[in-house]
């Protein structure tokens, strides 16, 4: 006596249906293995050694352009400062030493700095420094 039973086509669509749901969650698996990771705020300036039109014009001041990139994937927040070389004094455009930006991931902004000479010398680039906030 054998018993030769056939399986129903409702179990190979189950079966089929089991195997799609196992290779879906291993896929996703992988996908979240190989994921990049998210890397916070940071900054990187560059300042033109070039100088630039300045918003207004005023006596023995040169401008200054300088690059602050947010080179991270989130926003983040920024204290800049300008620092000024030699016998001159350095201001942001607005005539603030010191400002706050707020930059999204990879975003680029231009700030421009003004140098007034206190002699007859040359006014030289200032340096622009950032930090997270």
């Amino acid at each position: 006596m054998s018993s030769d039973r056939q399986a129903s086509p409702t179990y190979y669509v189950a079966v089929a249906f089991m195997v799609a749901l196992l290779l879906a969650a291993g896929g996703l698996l992988v996908a979240m293995a190989m994921r990049p990771g998210v890397s916070p705020a940071a900054v990187e300036v560059r300042t033109s050694v070039v100088s630039s039109a300045c918003p207004v014009e005023k006596r023995n001041t040169t401008c200054f352009d300088a690059k602050v990139t947010n080179t991270g994937s989130e926003a983040g927040q920024f204290d800049c400062r300008v620092i000024a070389f030699g016998a001159t004094e350095a201001t942001f455009a607005s005539g603030d030493p010191a400002i706050r930006i707020t930059l999204s991931g990879q975003e680029t902004l231009t700030l421009t700095t003004e140098v007034t000479a206190n002699r007859d010398g040359p006014a030289t680039a200032p340096r622009v420094q950032c930090d997270p906030s």
